[in-house]
């Protein structure tokens, strides 16, 4: 029965790495299995399993991200590491009083979410809830957070239960809200790295900015690594262009971290509106850097939305779409839209970029929000 549970566990995370959607529906039963377990030993086993299962892509993906100096055994470094302590909860809530689950499971779950293992909280089993009871909000996630525990308690009423709201949730859902008029997310598939590449790439983003008859126009994460004042006053033609026409333009650019070494991860809105918005949760390691000095500062805490043509929209830059803690503090602010912004250049072999755009979407599914995501493939 336990290695039964475990191959289920591994399935369940594998299939969802790959955003295959049934399995990715079935990640709340990750925490009913290893509560269910017969000790903190097998507890600790079984969320390993899943979250190994479901992390699996860091290890061909590391040398894309980290460079040629990253080798297959710092990929399987880092897989084991992240693997091991987002299952650290379960050893800690587990209990062999099946009564306590109703406190313990929902527990594990949320000390997951937040930080600090909120910064590399994925795979969630809250992710479900998108699948499972959409248009439901807060009330959805907040089943998701009790039916494992029901589970644990009272497996076939539970199960029974859990088919028929998700039944009738899917049923009334009346689909995807309206993207709000006007606004256009593109798509990218831009080379970086040398300075004829970048000039190439900013000249083709100006030009089709102007061209695009959107009043508002979004582009990936990083599709301008570095926005200095030269930048700017390269730019300015076009921003004064937009501007005169009425219309914003929302950039992914890198600016250098102020007084420090390193550099910052922004949404940049300009044209007909100025701001920026900056990311919260960068890619630990790779770009936040705690252990030397500059990469991206992390601020999990940072301000979760930005007003964009009078809308509020909550920005998730890249890796923060695969996290629920930057998904939810954003949630909280009661955003108008969900705005994706990603550069997937490095992930182009692997299946993150399709895990990342499915977890965007079930979380606008839950919420019900109208969604725009712009990628650099």
């Amino acid at each position: 029965m336990k290695l039964l549970s475990l191959a289920a566990l591994a399935v369940i995370g594998i299939g969802g790495s790959f955003a295959f959607l049934p399995a990715m529906a079935l990640m709340f039963l990750m925490p009913a299995i290893a509560f269910a377990q017969p000790s903190r030993r097998t507890a600790f086993l079984a969320a390993f399993t899943y979250y190994a299962g479901a992390s699996w892509a860091i290890i061909p993906a590391i040398r894309n991200f980290f460079g040629p100096d990253a080798g297959p055994v710092s990929g399987l470094l880092l897989w084991l590491t992240a693997s091991t302590l987002l299952a650290l909860p379960w050893p800690l809530v587990w209990s062999a009083n099946r009564r306590q689950a109703f406190w313990r499971i929902p527990a594990g779950i949320i000390l997951a979410v937040l930080p600090p293992l909120g910064i590399i909280g994925w795979a969630s089993p809250l992710l479900s809830a998108g699948l499972l009871f959409p248009g439901t909000a807060w009330l959805g996630l907040a089943a998701t957070l009790a039916v494992p525990a029901w589970l644990v308690t009272n497996p076939r009423l539970a199960a029974a239960a859990t088919m028929l709201l998700a039944v009738c949730a899917n049923l009334v859902f009346p689909g995807a809200p309206k993207l709000p008029a006007g606004w256009e997310a593109v798509d990218t598939n831009l080379e970086s790295g040398t300075a004829l590449a970048d000039f190439q790439s900013a000249q083709w983003l100006q030009q089709r900015a102007l061209a695009s008859r959107a009043i508002v126009v979004i582009f990936p994460e990083s599709v301008v690594p570095k926005w200095t004042e030269a930048t700017e006053a390269f730019w300015q033609p076009t921003l004064t262009a937009l501007r005169e026409r009425g219309k914003t333009v929302v950039l992914g650019v890198c600016t250098p971290h102020t007084g420090e070494p390193g550099y910052v991860n922004r949404a940049l809105i300009a044209g007909a509106e100025a701001g920026s918005f900056t990311q919260r949760v960068p890619v630990p390691l790779g770009m936040w850097k705690p252990l030397s000095v500059g990469g991206v500062p992390l601020n999990p805490f940072a301000s979760a939305t930005v007003r964009i043509r009078a809308r509020r929209a909550a920005v998730l830059i890249c890796y923060e779409q695969l996290l629920p803690w930057p998904v939810l503090s954003s949630l909280v602010a009661r955003p108008e839209v969900l705005l994706g912004m990603a550069n997937d250049r490095w992930a182009r072999s692997t299946p993150i970029p399709r895990c990342q755009a499915a977890t965007l979407w079930t979380w606008s599914r839950l919420f019900a929000l109208p969604t725009l995501s712009a990628t650099n493939y």
